[in-house]
């Protein structure tokens, strides 16, 4: 793609996410988007020819992007929990999404016909997070860390939606707490089973 081309990409998604924001996304919003920049209403396919999936697909990569470049700008962070907590702060609360564009996709996502795609891009955001974080992981804790920060994300993208207080402080404090209490509850529940798997009776059965 050359320079002009990608200019142009960068106008009509800025048009796009304006309109998002004041009608809502639906399957006709990029035409609507090149009518209004005066282009043909199908030219978008060049960019995206799979229609407003792909572009919002591309918007959450570009978001994930932000975030990444947000952390590298930071003193380093020790410590993985505080790493996740400062990559889900800057994900949420400090990209170029607004706080009206998020709330216009959510509208998007949460639609029967496109839940299945809306967990698949907040995973990949999660996993992001997670391998921004050090992990590696390839077994079942893959999945466990990254289901329990998919929900950790979900909610605490809830509370930025109603949140107005400065700087987003009461979604800040929620993404803090919530991991922290993942922590606590991961902590508690190995401490468990150790007890227990050093019983007689359990050690039968493990």
């Amino acid at each position: 793609m050359n320079n002009s081309q990608e200019k142009l990409r960068d106008s009509f998604l800025q048009e796009l996410q304006n309109l998002s924001i004041s009608c809502g996304w639906s399957d006709g919003l990029p035409e609507l988007a090149c009518s209004k920049m005066q282009l043909h209403p199908k030219y978008y396919y060049i960019w995206f020819s799979r229609g407003s999936q792909e572009i919002l697909s591309f918007l959450e990569e570009k978001y994930d992007q932000e975030m990444l470049n947000k952390l590298e700008s930071m003193t380093e962070i020790r410590g993985i929990t505080n790493k996740i907590c400062a990559a889900l702060t800057a994900r949420i609360c400090e990209t170029s999404c607004s706080k009206a564009l998020a709330e216009a996709n959510f509208k998007y996502y949460r639609k029967p016909s496109n839940i299945a795609f809306a967990s698949k891009i907040t995973w990949r955001s999660v996993d992001k997070i997670w391998r921004y974080a050090g992990d590696n992981s390839t077994d079942f804790n893959y999945y466990s860390k990254r289901g329990l920060l998919h929900s950790v994300y979900l909610a605490s993208q809830r509370r930025y939606h109603f949140d107005n207080s400065e700087n987003h402080a009461s979604t800040r404090e929620f993404i803090s707490l919530s991991l922290n209490q993942i922590v606590q509850t991961a902590k508690t529940t190995k401490k468990i089973y150790n007890f227990l798997h050093k019983l007689p009776v359990i050690r039968m059965f493990v």
